[in-house]
């Protein structure tokens, strides 16, 4: 399966989304296929994989691997961004959908992009229509969830299977059109709270009504 897996990737610069968690209580949910450690090299049938670059964030993770063919010896990177914060039961808070999904958007890659978890229906069915929405909505201005949830199951039944996974396509689209992308850099936190604190602003107004407001 960990091969196979790989051979979807192999002749592209691919952006993979992994939308579950592989481990559970010890119980695995589906098999490891990238490399544990950076710069460590692990086989795949044909393929070697060398993990370059892991970051972790509060809910998902990111890893740059370097997918390599022993056959044609020809290497493609992979850009895997790892969704960790997706419960068993239910579905997370909107917003944290929205952090990854921007950011895989903001991936300067023109090339395919494969979402997957372990059934490969619902989370990943409601991962594709809030990603593919919302990268349409923003190029014409509307969306048809329910045109597009139609659609998707033509090509695959039960995409989308719960009522909570398809509310929460609802309500991450509406975050996402409405409210700006407003994360710092942690390295960038202490500049831009300066310069926050230099703007001249109305009397009684504090730098962070904006978001304040926002938040309401």
């Amino acid at each position: 399966m960990a091969g196979e897996s790989w051979e979807n990737s192999d002749g592209y610069e691919t952006r993979r989304g992994k939308k579950v968690n592989y481990k559970k209580e010890c119980r695995k949910k589906c098999e490891q296929y990238w490399p544990q450690n950076i710069n460590r090299a692990m086989a795949v049938d044909n393929y070697k994989l060398t993990m370059k670059e892991e970051i972790h964030y509060t809910v998902y993770s990111y890893r740059l691997i370097i997918l390599h063919n022993k056959t044609n010896k020809q290497e493609w990177k992979v850009h895997q961004f790892h969704f960790t914060q997706w419960p068993d039961h239910g579905v997370p808070d909107s917003i944290k959908l929205c952090t990854p999904i921007r950011t895989v958007q903001c991936q300067a890659i023109q090339n395919q992009i494969q979402t997957h978890e372990r059934a490969g229906i619902g989370r990943t069915g409601t991962l594709i229509a809030i990603d593919a929405l919302y990268e349409y909505g923003n190029k014409v201005g509307h969306v048809n969830i329910v045109e597009y949830v139609q659609m998707m199951r033509k090509d695959r039944m039960n995409m989308i299977q719960t009522h909570e996974q398809y509310e929460i396509v609802f309500e991450a689209l509406l975050e996402s059109f409405t409210v700006p992308d407003t994360s710092i850099q942690k390295d960038e936190f202490c500049g831009y709270i300066e310069k926050q604190q230099n703007k001249t602003l109305p009397k009684n107004q504090t730098w962070y009504s904006e978001e304040c407001q926002l938040l309401k």
